[in-house]
């Protein structure tokens, strides 16, 4: 509520208050009328006399009084906008490598609103993101101009979560499709909000025997107004990479994308020349260039007036491992209309292969971006991460690997990481990665180019 329609609430209730006390006041005595001698008698034709005024009783009733000034109404202030801009964060559990939740629609309340009413959209489309994958990071979900003011709660739809635990996917059970958020938000004029979902994925994440369940443990992060939303919440920064985006269509968005790797993961930083002012325009990356039709492969934040940031769950040795492209759409009601496209520069592909025919597990040296994939030519075995039989929950952890399959790996990160066989605990050795790389240090190394699953490290 303005100034000014505070004041005009107030004089009315005054007002109001002042017609009742008047209303309210003790009826008035009327005066007596003095008693008057019979006048004497007077010619047929009356003539004017002059006679004592004689009082008149009083009613009770409305008595006359000055007019009161008409008040103009006011007219209602222009709604005012801030954008409020939703991230989320969170600490892992235990053994668990992947809890990718599918969001709904994500919206906040008006303070003071109940039930259905005073809900605005914040995120129609939140990209699906990985709990995981944020750990000790910050991701935006979206952002969007919201009216000024305060709000009580956060409401996100969750459509699907599935939780990754000891190599295995299982979908977990989710009790309630409608999660809310209890804070205070205030959105500024002209400001923005940064509000994080802090996730606890520890606690969120519940096993219970072979079912999962996801009963999420979140808390709201809420940050003051400001002319500029603080930096995300990143680890140091490996090696970046600049993309040129190329208008289409004569669209005029052309501008660039900033690949910075962050361990296993990546952020994409989307400056193109602004579209039309507040519309989203979905971006991605997908397999293929922008010309054929493609998959997604990574779902990227909406670019709204020219820009948008997204944490990627891949490496960058991972997105130059082949045919990549980002576009940007023209709207989500016009997805099929490109506006701006580029595609990710590819490196040259090592692949590396380890045949197993003992009870002897090969330690290899390999370069970053090398994917590694072992064929098995004796009994079943896996290729697991950890020592001694045992993953160690964060790696890569292969299913049983029958005789004449094959298990591969990218290694997308420098470290020395030991390998082992839940099956045979004895079987132990290590991959050491480096920026250059040495040839395997096994017997009869034969590179080959990959033809193993798996996934980066």
């Amino acid at each position: 509520m303005s100034v000014k329609r505070a004041a005009i609430g107030l004089f009315a209730t005054v007002a109001g208050l002042l017609m009742l006390a008047a209303a309210c006041q003790p009826e008035p005595t009327p005066t007596p009328i003095p008693t008057l001698a019979p006048p004497a008698a007077t010619p047929a034709v009356a003539s004017p006399t002059t006679a004592p005024a004689t009082p008149t009783p009083v009613s009770p009733g409305p008595t006359t009084a000055a007019a009161t000034p008409t008040v103009a109404p006011t007219p209602a202030p222009a709604v005012k906008t801030g954008t409020l801009e939703l991230r989320v964060t969170d600490a892992p559990p235990e053994g668990v490598t992947k809890v990718v939740v599918t969001a709904g629609k994500i919206e906040a309340q008006r303070s003071g609103s109940e039930g259905e009413t005073g809900w605005v959209t914040i995120v129609e489309s939140p990209p699906t993101f990985d709990l995981v994958s944020v750990e000790g990071f910050e991701e935006v979900l979206g952002s969007n101009p919201l009216p000024e003011g305060s709000y009580g709660q956060v409401r996100l739809s969750i459509n699907k979560v599935v939780v990754t635990v000891k190599g295995e996917d299982k979908e977990a059970e989710v009790p309630s499709d409608k999660l809310r958020v209890i804070g205070t938000i205030q959105v500024a004029a002209n400001k923005t909000t940064a509000v994080t979902l802090d996730f606890d994925a520890d606690q969120s994440v519940v096993l219970a025997g072979p079912r999962v369940q996801f009963k999420p443990v979140v808390k709201l992060l809420v940050e003051a107004p400001a002319d500029k939303p603080s930096p995300l919440k990143r680890p140091k920064a490996g090696a970046t990479l600049t993309v040129p985006l190329r208008q289409v269509g004569g669209s005029g968005q052309s501008g660039t994308a900033t690949l910075t790797e962050y361990g296993r993961k990546t952020e994409v930083v989307i400056d193109v020349k602004a579209g039309p002012t507040g519309v989203r325009q979905p971006s991605h990356i997908h397999d293929t260039d922008c010309t054929l039709p493609p998959r997604v492969i990574y779902p990227l934040s909406n670019v709204v007036d020219g820009k948008a940031t997204t944490l990627v769950n891949a490496s960058l040795a991972t997105l130059q491992s082949k045919k990549f492209a980002i576009c940007v759409h023209k709207s989500p009601q016009e997805v099929t209309i490109y506006v701006s496209e580029g595609e990710i520069p590819q490196t040259a592909s090592l692949a590396v292969q380890a045949t197993i025919t003992d009870y002897l597990f090969p330690s290899l040296t390999v370069s970053v971006g090398t994917t590694v994939t072992w064929t098995n030519q004796h009994v079943t075995h896996t290729f697991t991460a950890g020592q001694n039989g045992q993953w160690d929950g964060k790696g890569w952890n292969s299913p049983e690997v029958a005789p004449g399959k094959s298990f591969g790996f990218t290694f997308a990160t420098k470290g020395t990481f030991s390998y082992t066989c839940r099956i045979h605990p004895s079987l132990n050795a290590t991959v050491t990665v480096t920026e250059s790389g040495t040839a395997p240090a096994m017997s009869e190394p034969t590179p080959t180019p990959s033809s193993g699953g798996g996934s980066s490290y």
